[in-house]
């Protein structure tokens, strides 16, 4: 069971990688952005938590390993959903913010949260699974 929720964890990190990816690729082809900017920030630093739990996986890390998971899916979910509406409304000046938030929307409001979804049922899996100690 430890190698299944390890390498899910490797296919989640590989999959939030290609992601960010792509996006850091579509923020670069737009004009500058404040949207694209912060949510970047938040992605990248996402992703630095999630490859901390991946190089880091050990049955005495379960409890820093959960607590990054929801971590990981609060942030994601407010970078996904509430920043692309509150960044755009609180400058007051159209810039490519609109732009980058429909070039990115597959991956942003798709993608990314089915990923959050697996590190759910991940954690759910190890809390049901493994004594947490």
């Amino acid at each position: 069971m430890k190698k299944v929720l390890k390498y899910s964890y490797y296919l989640i990190s590989f999959i939030f990688l290609l992601c960010t990816i792509f996006e850091v690729i579509e923020y670069l082809k737009i004009n500058s952005n404040l949207y694209g900017l912060i949510y970047l920030f938040f992605n990248y630093f996402i992703l630095f938590v999630l490859f901390t739990i991946v190089y880091n996986f050990s049955d005495r890390n379960k409890k820093v390993r959960i607590s990054k998971n929801i971590m990981i899916i609060v942030l994601g979910l407010f970078a996904s959903f509430i920043l692309a509406l509150l960044v755009p409304a609180l400058i007051h000046e159209v810039d490519s913010s609109f732009v980058f938030a429909s070039s990115v929307f597959l991956v942003s409001k798709v993608i990314k949260p089915i990923l959050y979804f697996c590190l759910i049922i991940l954690s759910i899996i190890e809390l049901k699974f493994k004594k947490i100690s």
